[in-house]
């Protein structure tokens, strides 16, 4: 045989390998993707029975349709005020991330010209 015949088996060889590879992580990400739609889903239907059984406990509680609402209104404005909050002191953790990521970004770029300036000399 012929070393031309065995650096073509070599490649084909390769190129199988490579095929194989290919297709192991192509089927492998897709099972971890149907995983992940799994999970969520499962996440997703447990959030839906929790406000089911929440809600039919109010209303099925032994109280007046006015107390009812009332206590749904109040619930809904502790909830609202409740995500306000989390709103806020997210937007105040992103500006103050911002602020510092933004100051280093100065920084660095202050210290590349310094060192181009430096090499100019």
């Amino acid at each position: 045989m012929k070393w031309t015949s065995f650096a073509k088996a070599g490649t084909y060889a390769y190129a199988a390998r490579e095929m194989t590879n290919l297709l192991t992580r192509s089927r492998r990400n897709r099972l971890e993707e149907l995983q992940h739609v799994k999970n969520m889903n499962m996440v997703l239907g447990m959030s839906l029975g929790a406000v089911a059984g929440i809600a039919a406990g109010i209303l099925v509680a032994p109280r007046t349709g006015r107390e009812t609402r009332g206590l749904i209104a109040s619930q809904t404005r502790e909830i609202m005020e409740s995500l306000r909050q989390s709103a806020y002191e997210t937007r105040e953790e992103l500006d103050e991330k911002g602020a510092r990521v933004g100051a280093d970004v100065r920084q660095a770029a202050e210290s590349a010209r310094e060192a181009v300036r430096e090499a100019q000399r």
